[in-house]
């Protein structure tokens, strides 16, 4: 019998607003969980600002910064979300996680490939 897999796609926050974990979800294909991933940190950066500073500012990833600009209230937004959303899925599709530190908060999402048993 040929084991199955599913693709595990999950957050963990640790910054001043505390700490947090969460599951996105499961997908079969790894294709899939990427592209989750990938909306999945979209998302989240439309309802944190200092996920979007923090990304922009990023120790791990320095050119992750051109795709952040200010809003005209002077909060970090997405400026290039085309661009952002493919460097994402470039990212996810090599190391299977993104892990953002700002120099004090910290940001990771992972890919997890677990097997399915009976």
């Amino acid at each position: 019998m040929a084991t199955e897999h599913i693709y595990t796609v999950s957050s963990h926050d640790d910054c001043d607003a505390g700490l947090d974990h969460c599951v996105a979800g499961s997908y079969r294909t790894l294709d899939r969980a990427v592209e989750e991933c990938v909306n999945y940190i979209l998302e989240r950066l439309d309802a944190r600002d200092d996920l979007a500073w923090g990304m922009a500012n990023d120790e791990n990833h320095e050119d992750a910064g051109k795709f952040f600009g200010d809003d005209e209230d002077g909060y970090y937004c997405v400026k290039d979300e085309a661009g952002l959303r493919e460097y994402l899925r470039d990212e996810l599709e090599l190391q299977r996680c993104y892990y953002v530190f700002d120099g004090q908060d910290a940001f990771h999402f992972d890919i997890d490939e677990n097997d399915i048993e009976d």
